[in-house]
């Protein structure tokens, strides 16, 4: 996504959103304005999140309100990335590879227990790198498009008929990939419950956030 479309998206999502993730499905550290980036959504006001495996850690000069880290053994990048982090009270988390809580498991066995109430299609918005907007990062190939932030607001995509219509599928049961989404509410309560355990325990080291 160029710069120039990235802060329009910003600039509209001023005092209607707390947090933007700059990661969909990608190696964020691989954009070549990934640090301007970062620094345009904190200066708005705005929590700015970064997931990354690891590999391009050495491209990351400024710090994200949080960075979630998915990294293989070994890795002396990450080792240098959290004492500086340290050093600036900065939040993050370190997820090893092949430890338990290291590897999401997408769409493979698990039970279902409610694919009709997603949170995230009420509360996120996924956009693709070229400003195509789709119901959720499951979506990550743009095979179904509500919007586009080229032509429309951020309001006018999340308003859409076509994001409209989608809501209205997956509230009854349409979505065949809503079935296998481990987005389900138990899965996200659970999920709440750790993401406050992580938050507690970094702001107790000093962490900011």
């Amino acid at each position: 996504m160029s710069f120039k479309l990235f802060k329009k998206v910003v600039d509209q999502c001023v005092g209607n959103v707390d947090m933007i993730s700059l990661h969909f499905m990608g190696e964020s550290l691989m954009h070549k304005d990934v640090n301007k980036c970062i620094d345009y959504v904190k200066d708005v006001g705005i929590k700015a999140v970064l997931s990354t495996n690891a590999t391009f850690l050495k491209n990351l000069k400024t710090t994200p309100s949080l960075t979630i880290i998915n990294y293989f053994k070994k890795n002396p990048l990450v080792k240098e990335f959290a004492k500086k982090a340290d050093k600036e009270n900065a939040l993050y988390v370190l997820q090893e590879v092949g430890k338990t809580r290291g590897v999401h498991q997408w769409g493979e066995g698990g039970e279902v227990f409610d694919e009709t109430h997603c949170f995230d299609l009420w509360s996120k918005m996924a956009i693709t790198w070229d400003g195509k907007v789709v119901p959720c990062c499951f979506f990550w190939d743009a095979q179904q498009v509500v919007g586009d932030v080229n032509k429309q607001s951020i309001m006018e995509a999340w308003n859409s008929r076509e994001m409209q219509d989608f809501r209205k599928k997956h509230q009854k049961g349409l979505v065949k990939i809503c079935k296998y989404c481990n987005k389900s509410a138990n899965w996200r309560t659970a999920l709440a419950s750790e993401w406050n355990k992580e938050v507690s325990f970094y702001k107790n080291r000093g962490g900011q956030f």
